[in-house]
Parts: C-alpha cells; structure tokens; sequence
C-alpha cells in the first residue's frame, strides 16, 4: 500500500518516536504534520524533510486541538503520540501531578481522536493510531499514574475500534447491497 498523496498527524511529532515516525512517513510520500507545544522543537524536524509541517498545540486543551484540526483539515492517518512520565512513589503523587499525566497521555488521546474522527466523516479510508506503553498491560513500581494513563488508552483503543468497525461493517454491506 502506497503512503504518498496520504495526510498524517503525528501529536508529540518534536521528539523521539514522534520525530522517528514523521520523518518515515515523509520518505514514503506522505504529507505529515507534526504537533507539541514548543514550536522550536517541531521547526527542528520538519526542516529535515520538505513534506513535514510543523503546528503548535497542546492536546490537553480541547480548544487547541480543534484549533490545530481547523488549521490543517482532515487527515487520513492520526496519530496520538504526545505523552509525558513522570516517576514517584504513589504515596509522593500529588493531584497536580496526577492530572497533569491524564491531561496529556488519557485526554490527550480522547480530544485527539475525536477530532480526528469528526474530520475523517465520509472518508472512505483513514486510521487511528497511539502509542502507548507495556505499561497500560501491566503495572510498574512508582509509576502508577502513569501506568494508569496507558492502561486507560489500551481501553479506549479497544472502544474506539468497536464502534469504528461497525460503522464500517454498515458501509461495506451498503456497498456490497447496492
């Protein structure tokens, strides 16, 4: 299956695997955007290649997530990457703390997705995609909220792909009935 032509949305697209997988899809053809809250650190990857784009945005906040979606319009393949750890005894997790890492790594992929899903309405091929962790299979010492985030993702992944395949199982027997 060819990727060129395709349009790609990668969250924490500025660094580590993020970056990694920018930087592939682009070598296959495909138009990537890639997206974090510092926009120095997303300049340094899209300059690596003329078919990454960089946008600003924090995928805690439902507003800039549809920001970002109302920038660059629907996508084909949607990524939810972006993510953050952070490592303490469960004893030594403040609230802050705790939030923090829903925000960005359970809340981030919620606000991602849906958005990713409104945009990709009538489209007849697309993808949704996360990354997560060993860490939402099982559990970890001192890195429970965490773990916790991940574990949470795998079990809206699980959610999300039931409710997607049906909707498509609809339009293949529309198709195959018409």
């Amino acid at each position: 299956m060819s990727l060129n032509g395709k349009k790609v949305l990668i969250t924490g697209g500025g660094t580590g695997v993020g970056a990694d997988l920018a930087r592939g899809f682009a070598q296959t053809g495909a138009e990537v955007f890639i997206s974090g809250r510092t926009a120095a650190t997303l300049e340094n990857v899209a300059t690596a290649h003329d078919n990454i784009f960089s946008v600003v945005c924090d995928v805690a906040n439902e507003e800039s997530v549809k920001a970002m979606f109302d920038q660059i319009g629907p996508m084909d393949i949607v990524i939810a990457n972006a993510g953050i750890a952070e490592s303490a005894p469960l004893v030594k997790t403040d609230l802050e703390s705790w939030n923090r890492l829903m925000a960005v790594n359970l809340t981030g992929v919620f606000l991602t997705w849906r958005e990713g899903l409104r945009n990709m309405q009538g489209k007849e091929w697309g993808r949704l995609i996360v990354i997560a962790s060993t860490a939402g299979l099982k559990g970890f010492g001192y890195v429970a909220p965490y773990s916790a985030t991940k574990h949470g993702v795998i079990g809206l992944t699980k959610s999300v792909a039931l409710e997607v395949e049906k909707r498509a199982s609809r339009r293949t027997r529309f198709a195959r009935a018409t």
